[in-house]
């Protein structure tokens, strides 16, 4: 009988000191997740015949949300050297059927925009220079690096006098494509020019 009461007590002490004591704790908060500074989106190969062309590197981007389509050419032109870098001009081509509303709502977030224009006037395309960053990149948690290697070519793109930069990573292999903020002073003017060839 006395085993049972000290059985007894203890219970009642654990519901109202230990129990009690564990609800009334802080929890922890989740941290909460940070915005995406990047949008991913398909590529797949263009074969240009033109002779004019052959040293170019084009690819279809396309980007499928909300029933909307976004569709898009990637224009690399020849690539020089320029000490130990690797610079070159491109351009973003229009396509048409294109509806680029769920792209560009994306890229407002990703790159940290305040708004899409209402209004902008179709272009047939977009030009820009770019920088090599990297290639044979794998993707980790931290970025884009070497070890291991991988199938990534980074670039940066710099738009009008410096108006603009974002960088662009394409994975030819897998077909995988990502815009990424560069930083976001840019933002307004990243997604007013892109509206247009989008």
């Amino acid at each position: 009988m006395k085993f049972s009461r000290v059985i007894f007590w203890a219970a009642i002490g654990a519901l109202l000191f230990g129990c009690g004591s564990k609800a009334s704790d802080p929890q922890p908060s989740p941290s909460p997740t940070p915005p995406l500074d990047y949008v991913s989106f398909r590529i797949s190969p263009v074969l240009y015949h033109s002779v004019g062309q052959k040293n170019h590197a084009v690819w279809l981007g396309t980007y499928d949300a909300g029933g909307k389509r976004a569709i898009f050419e990637i224009d690399l032109g020849v690539l020089s050297d320029r000490k130990t870098m690797s610079v070159g001009s491109g351009r973003f081509i229009s396509q048409p059927n294109s509806d680029a509303s769920a792209l560009l709502f994306a890229l407002k977030k990703a790159v940290e925009a305040s708004s899409i224009p209402e209004h902008s006037k179709r272009v047939t395309d977009l030009p820009f220079d770019f920088v090599v960053l990297g290639v044979h990149e794998s993707k980790t948690d931290s970025g884009f690096s070497t070890q291991p290697p991988g199938d990534w070519l980074t670039l940066k793109l710099f738009f009008g006098n410096d108006d603009g930069e974002m960088y662009l990573e394409l994975n030819p292999t897998t077909g995988e494509a990502e815009f990424e903020e560069k930083d976001d002073s840019y933002g307004d003017y990243l997604v007013s020019v892109l509206q247009k060839v989008l």
